[in-house]
């Protein structure tokens, strides 16, 4: 059985928004980036058939989907196996079995197979914050030692997963703010920062976002993603100067991002501090 998509509100605005009529090269080059494989002809086409109320799109989508592909089942080995493959086909080198590097890795590896017990146990997670599974993490260390390259091996370890995450560089974030052009685009990135489970790596690295406006991106991000109840994975550095104190590492978001910001962090995330020297040469 089949049956027609409708166009969506959103999509008919964004294409008025483009004055299909009489289309420039940067609305011509927004339509082909953000409504892939649409002509100007096929998009004015089903702008007047919305007015109509008769879209019938060339594509249809089939009510009979395939079934859903089985969460997948992660115990410490699988995950580990996972973990080690993915980090070596994204760095080039295997994940170092030093003693630091594994202790640096060992409460990641029990919080996402969700063995809340060993968990706790871990000496990187900090009593600061009460450990609990319920939170997301506030991975803090030193530059270079792994806090990215780990993560992004996770990310790409638990895709198959049902606790999947996507992540973002800070200054991906900024970036993306500053390229915001209508309310649409608008509407689509805070729909993006502020749902599903995110990873932001590197934040208090990135600049004042600029778009008709300053902001300090991540105070809003932070503020609205703990309204909503939605987990979230951040990293940090330590502070310049502080011989890697932990106190010093967090209040730097105070600093930033206000008090606001930094009372809810204890609620929001278990904080996990990476020791040991940089990997970068």
């Amino acid at each position: 059985m089949e049956e027609t998509k409708k166009i969506g509100r959103r999509k008919y605005d964004f294409y008025k928004s483009l004055d299909l009529e009489n289309i420039s090269e940067d609305a011509l080059e927004k339509l082909e980036t953000f409504c892939k494989g649409t002509t100007v002809s096929q998009a004015i086409k089903e702008m007047q058939e919305f007015e109509q109320g008769i879209y019938k799109p060339a594509k249809i989508i089939e009510t009979e989907k395939p079934e859903p592909k089985e969460p997948l089942k992660l115990t410490k080995e699988s995950l580990w196996k996972l973990f080690t493959a993915a980090y070596r086909k994204s760095e080039g080198v295997s994940y170092s079995k030093e003693y630091q590097s594994l202790e640096n890795i060992k409460p990641l590896i029990y919080y996402f197979i969700g063995d809340e017990e060993n968990f706790k146990k871990c000496k990187a997670v900090s009593l600061k914050s009460e450990p609990s599974l319920k939170k997301g993490l506030l991975i803090i260390g030193g530059y270079g030692n792994g806090k990215t390259s780990a993560l992004k091996a996770l990310e790409a370890s638990l895709i198959d997963s049902n606790i999947k995450f996507k992540g973002f560089t800070a200054n991906e974030v900024v970036n993306a703010y500053e390229a915001l052009n209508n309310e649409i685009e608008k509407t689509e990135f805070w729909d993006l920062m502020c749902t599903g489970t995110r990873y932001f790596d590197d934040v208090l690295t990135e600049r004042e976002a600029n778009n008709y406006g300053k902001v300090d991106l991540f105070k809003d991000i932070l503020e609205k993603r703990y309204a909503n109840n939605k987990r979230t994975y951040i990293s940090i550095n330590y502070k310049d100067g502080t011989n890697q104190d932990l106190d010093a590492g967090l209040q730097q978001l105070a600093e930033r991002y206000g008090s606001r910001v930094y009372d809810r962090l204890f609620a929001m995330f278990n904080i996990i501090e990476f020791k040991g020297k940089s990997f970068r040469k």
